[in-house]
């Protein structure tokens, strides 16, 4: 019998409301090299820099493996739920059919680099809708802001002021509620190191995105390289028990 198709899956199976079909020409990483350099969501007294050390070498016993100290949202991540939201889903705890999506990039570029606290509004959605048609169902929904170029600097990409404040662009609120309630998306992302606009302390696109069961990612790269519309996400998360996140392969196919 083919466990595959028949009508209950498999212990591990999850079977999927719809087909999945791919043509893949082009694969793009749009993973950050993890290292001590990543930019990270810097918490004064409780965040901190990764940090690798050999803990065996190759020469001395004959393997090579490392010891690695970090939190469960450095570099490249994936937020869960319960990273916002009491009793809300953990990283074990995700959907995998959520981690294959079509994928809508939204180019903010130009706003952006004239002013680092503009944020995606529902009329930008709109406006991609116009051009490529609806967001598709289930999809992953991208800001582009070419803030990757900060990839080795944890001062440009925080870019805060002397009061603290930080200043990068991110997802409105009205947006993050119209993608929640009016479009039926899996998650969303950005290449900083939150989906909020910058200078909102209260993290209220965290808490619509992750209230409504979404996840979002951060710390994004290369999304320069991806089409805006007609590719195709594949997420490979840490599947840690209660974590609230964690570091996440996110690759673009088309």
């Amino acid at each position: 019998m083919d466990l595959l198709s028949s009508e209950i899956p498999s212990q591990g199976v999850t079977r999927l409301a719809r087909p999945l079909s791919l043509s893949i020409r082009n694969i793009a990483d749009l993973t950050h090299t993890l290292s001590s350099r990543t930019p990270y969501f810097h918490i004064e007294g409780v965040s901190f820099p990764f940090h690798m050390e050999p803990l065996t070498r190759l020469e001395e016993v004959g393997v090579y493996t490392t010891r690695w100290t970090m939190y469960d949202h450095h570099g490249t991540n994936i937020n869960a739920p319960n990273h916002f939201i009491t009793g809300g889903a953990a990283a074990h705890e995700l959907s995998v059919e959520t981690f294959f999506a079509p994928l809508a990039i939204i180019n903010l570029v130009d706003r952006a680099s004239e002013n680092p606290d503009t944020a995606l509004t529902v009329d930008d959605i709109l406006a991609w809708e116009t051009r490529y048609g609806r967001l598709p169902q289930d999809a992953a929904v991208f800001l582009r802001a070419d803030w990757d170029r900060f990839a080795d600097d944890l001062t440009a990409h925080l870019n805060r002021d002397a009061d603290g404040v930080r200043h990068n662009p991110g997802f409105s609120e009205d947006a993050a509620r119209f993608l929640v309630q009016k479009r039926n998306i899996v998650g969303i992302g950005t290449e900083t190191v939150a989906v909020d606009w910058g200078p909102d302390a209260e993290f209220r696109t965290h808490k619509i995105i992750h209230g409504a069961g979404k996840w979002a990612l951060e710390n994004l790269t290369n999304l320069a390289v991806v089409p805006e519309a007609g590719a195709t996400l594949i997420l490979g998360p840490a599947k840690v028990k209660d974590a609230s996140g964690g570091m996440t392969r996110v690759l673009a196919v088309w």
